[in-house]
């Protein structure tokens, strides 16, 4: 239910004449959109200001920075949000699809406010969890078992260490512009965050190149099977079944990130694809909107969790009352009907970019946009474009990331769709 939108500028389809024309438009257009975004947002700009007094930044999150300041959030309702300067955006970010089911959505509200009632955080075990559990259990193939932390990046770094402790190895595979959390991400530039493991990186969905970089030494193998902040690209079925066969050949654990990906079908990608991982690691949505994370997968790896197996897992919020009640609710409103309908939406959204970014080279020359994923996902990888389309969208009352990221979420509806759709169709004609 996600969508990328990747701007490219190809030779082939930008006559050289071209280029100095769009980039004076993209400066100009670009400087107009951020002038309005300061008048509109004056608001934000102080709370920035003085939020940069105690915070680096102004935040703690990095992926919701931008120049010349971010839009300061003050509350949100079904697929809308509302900047502190008051003015109210179709939610096209949707926490980064951790929001699949909008800001207030009334049985999740029902169970936060039912949970309030119990306590806060109570220092056992709770009845939520188990149903939680047996949800995800009953939900994914690959997961017999399953426990319970904090967020996706703590999920791929426990199911890492399973893995590790499991085969008594220490090499792990991953692939370019993976992304498993602050501490396992392996974009563009070194992050000096990383985990300090021996990592090996191949190329995503080529076979060949993972193939020589295969060895009996691996712990594990990681990835997402579409790769989500490396720019919503599908794996092909041909390479996860290749993965699953190296796997099993070698006796390495195969894991599945299935942190953004669970949300496009029922039962996971895994089940989309007909290739099951011996890990799955879950989080964002699936916590109902609060903090979660979850790594799983069959009985003979989670049995290391058993008490008196000698390996300690534990997490003061990883069972939080709220996450595990909220988590519970979220679990019973997903269907494959709904599923099915933000996946139609996202196509459609999709397929609505596409055709008019085709049309558009094909008449003028100008800029392609592209939008890539499966199901709703849309990325972006020319800058002053990508700025351009952001504060454009912005102007128009939309809310997406500012890397190009759109995530559809249950809430939305087909003439929201169509809301976006003739934004992009004025942004075309605004260049």
């Amino acid at each position: 239910m996600s969508s990328h939108i990747t701007h490219s500028q190809p030779r082939t389809l930008l006559p050289a004449k071209h280029d100095s024309q769009v980039t004076t438009k993209l400066d100009l257009l670009l400087e107009k959109l951020t002038q309005n975004y300061k008048e509109q947002n004056r608001l934000s700009q102080h709370q920035y200001e003085e939020a940069s007094m105690y915070l680096p930044g102004g935040s703690t999150r990095s992926v919701l920075h931008f120049d010349p300041f971010p839009m300061t959030l003050a509350s949100g309702h079904d697929c809308h949000v509302t900047s502190l300067d008051g003015k109210e955006y179709l939610d096209l970010v949707s926490e980064y699809s951790a929001a699949l089911f909008g800001h207030s959505q009334p049985e999740i509200m029902d169970a936060i406010r039912a949970t309030l009632g119990q306590g806060i955080n109570l220092g056992g075990p709770n009845k939520h969890e188990a149903e939680l559990a047996k949800q995800l259990v009953d939900r994914f193939p690959s997961i017999e078992k399953v426990r319970f932390c904090n967020s996706g990046s703590e999920a791929n770094t426990m199911a890492l260490g399973t893995a590790m402790a499991y085969t008594g190895r220490k090499k792990i595979l991953v692939f370019e512009n993976g992304y498993h959390g602050a501490f396992t991400n392996f974009g563009d530039h070194p992050n000096p965050f990383n985990i300090p493991h021996d990592f090996v990186i191949a190329k995503y969905n080529d076979i060949e190149h993972t193939k020589s970089l295969l060895s009996p030494d691996l712990a594990a193998i990681i990835l997402e099977p579409m790769l989500g902040a490396g720019g919503m690209i599908p794996a092909t079925k041909e390479f996860l079944q290749f993965l699953r066969r190296a796997a099993t050949d070698i006796g390495a654990v195969l894991i599945f990130d299935e942190i953004i990906t669970s949300r496009l079908h029922i039962h996971g990608l895994q089940t989309h694809y007909d290739v099951y991982p011996d890990m799955t690691t879950l989080g964002k949505y699936l916590g109902g909107g609060f903090s979660f994370g979850a790594f799983g997968g069959n009985d003979k790896i989670m049995a290391m969790f058993n008490p008196g197996r000698g390996y300690f897992h534990s997490g003061t919020y990883n069972n939080n009352l709220f996450s595990m009640s909220a988590g519970v609710a979220a679990g019973k409103l997903l269907t494959e009907d709904k599923i099915a309908k933000a996946n139609a939406l996202g196509d459609k959204l999709r397929d609505g970019i596409n055709e008019m970014a085709k049309r558009y080279v094909l008449e003028d020359a100008l800029p392609l946009i592209r939008a890539t994923g499966f199901g709703s996902q849309v990325g972006d990888e020319q800058e002053k474009l990508r700025d351009c389309v952001f504060f454009f969208m912005l102007d128009q009352g939309i809310y997406m990331g500012k890397r190009g990221f759109i995530s559809i979420n249950l809430v939305h509806e087909e003439h929201h769709i169509d809301m976006v759709i003739e934004a992009f169709r004025r942004f075309i004609k605004e260049l």
